[in-house]
């Protein structure tokens, strides 16, 4: 029976290491690695945003510039008329020289425009080209860190397996009644099976008495106090 007994232990520890395992696993923290994720998604969708943004006033700044062309054009059209017409009359001229100051402010106005269409089209490119830089840093930080979680778990799973050869093994060795029992108790009991040491039982520290140290062939003891299988050393 102390065989018995023995290999029961041994089995009770494969068992822990088994759980204490499976709760390692549960917590690895991917919560990182989570939120890593989100920010790329959300750094994806505004450079998507921000691309279309900068591609329609690309083409605002196109359709400004080609105005803008048509209007220096007309510019230089009028100037000739002015040039030619030096020698008409005051009226004429007067008229002439209205519509060219009006002709340069509106061009003048529309240079502006240009030029503040110009300048966003180039800070949207910066911010554009940084969120960019900023993605892929989170997508190679986010690799990193699944690589990190899928080795830390296979590494667990291969200790899990081994253990699981173990357990297998010493549940063949064990008598199907004391296993049973033992089984039984750990559906109840953290730790069913306590070893005595100095005549104190580990799994509830209570002393037990002299007369339950002294097994006889074939006999199980099991503590008065918590009920555990007692395993004396």
């Amino acid at each position: 029976m102390r065989e018995q007994l023995e290999l029961l232990w041994q089995l009770q520890a494969v068992e822990e290491q088994i759980r204490a395992i499976v709760r390692r696993r549960e917590s690895i923290k991917a919560d990182e690695v989570r939120q890593l994720w989100h920010e790329i998604q959300l750094l994806s969708q505004n450079i998507i945003a921000d691309k279309e943004k900068l591609e329609c006033q690309r083409r605002v700044c196109a359709a400004l510039e080609s105005d803008l062309t048509k209007l220096t054009r007309q510019l230089r059209l009028l100037e000739e008329r002015l040039y030619k017409n030096s020698s008409g009359s005051v009226r004429e001229l007067e008229q002439l020289r209205i519509k060219h100051e009006s002709l340069q402010r509106e061009i003048h106005d529309r240079e502006e425009e240009v030029f503040r269409f110009l300048e966003s089209c180039e800070q949207l490119a910066d911010r554009i080209a940084n969120q960019e830089t900023a993605l892929q840093d989170k997508k190679q930080r986010h690799g990193i860190g699944q690589r990190k979680i899928a080795e830390a778990i296979a590494a667990l799973e291969g200790e899990e397996r081994v253990l699981r050869e173990q357990q297998k093994s010493l549940r063949c060795r064990i008598d199907p009644g004391l296993l049973a029992t033992y089984q039984a108790l750990n559906a109840k009991l953290a730790m069913p099976v306590a070893k005595v040491s100095q005549g104190v039982c580990s799994g509830c520290r209570r002393s037990i008495p002299t007369c339950q140290t002294r097994t006889r062939p074939g006999e199980i003891q099991f503590c008065d106090n918590c009920g555990r299988i007692l395993f004396l050393k």
